[in-house]
């Protein structure tokens, strides 16, 4: 039994698996309900942590959640956004795809002419370009390539002399850490705004594509939670812009352990209770006039 556990309840331990779900909202939303529900006595709190995860690294650098570009004649304003397709894409790659977009009749009748795309090994960065100095444009923004192609915070990012270089290196390294959300659970943890985000774990993705992710914490955080009854389990994994991972279809595993912990009274320091019995006693006084 955990030194965490200090009531006369066992630890539990609960072992989920995405394909025997209950509910499936998406491949990286899933919900089970249980069929013995975990309810502490009222002097008891739970603790509650992720011990383990088991998930294949199935999801790609580009996906429909960032797989926009939008470009826009500086002269006419005119736009066209170009979708490209979800997979794992290099820097050459991207490029390559990129400059076939461009090169659509669709998007040339809009922009007015062909833009190309090239990307350089030395510099990390992506050079886009209209061939002629006359025909400038931008990056504009409903772009969701953003850190993929250096933009991310610069948008919109104009050309000059009818080329453009992307501002920043890009990043095409995906998603760097995997965020598991436990969304009916009262957990008290915050993202970077100071927000309530729900999120238990925080998962390093330090597995290479097609391989799999593990997660076994060496010391396991717990955390309080208020919630007197646990009747399902319901949980997301995102990536590092909040966004559900878009998995194609694999499956995953966790644990989530329970412990049971005696509720301390609160002790309050004897200064504070005499200052309020001494604020209570100026109130009655002044009533009393």
């Amino acid at each position: 039994m955990s030194l965490l556990n200090d009531s006369h309840e066992s630890s539990v331990s609960v072992f989920l698996q995405s394909n025997k779900a209950t509910r499936t909202n998406s491949d990286a939303n899933k919900i089970w309900l249980l069929e013995e529900q975990i309810k502490p006595d009222p002097h008891i709190q739970l603790l509650v942590s992720l011990t383990s995860l088991e998930l294949p690294y199935g999801f790609y650098n580009i996906t429909t959640n960032n797989n926009k570009l939008v470009i826009t004649n500086a002269s006419t304003d005119a736009s066209s956004t170009i979708s490209i397709d979800s997979k794992n894409y290099s820097g050459t790659q991207l490029a390559t795809e990129l400059t076939s977009k461009m090169a659509a009749s669709s998007v040339t009748s809009v922009i007015g002419f062909t833009i190309t795309c090239s990307f350089s090994d030395t510099t990390n960065k992506f050079t886009f370009t209209s061939g002629n100095t006359l025909n400038n444009y931008k990056i504009d923004t409903g772009t969701t390539l953003l850190k993929e192609l250096g933009v991310r915070n610069q948008l919109p990012a104009s050309s000059a002399a009818g080329i453009l270089i992307s501002p920043n290196v890009c990043n095409l390294s995906g998603t760097s850490s995997v965020y598991l959300r436990c969304n009916n659970l009262s957990i008290n943890n915050r993202d970077s705004r100071g927000n309530l985000s729900g999120i238990l774990a925080k998962i390093n993705v330090n597995a290479n594509p097609s391989e799999f992710i593990f997660y076994n914490a060496f010391e396991s955080i717990y955390y309080g939670i208020s919630d007197r009854v646990v009747s399902f389990l319901d949980i997301t994994l995102t990536d590092d812009d909040g966004n559900e991972l878009i998995l194609n279809g694999v499956d995953w595993s966790l644990t989530i352990t329970m412990h049971f912990q005696l509720i301390k009274e609160r002790n309050i320091p004897t200064k504070y209770l005499l200052d309020e019995i001494k604020k209570l006693e100026n109130e009655k006084n002044k009533d009393d006039k």
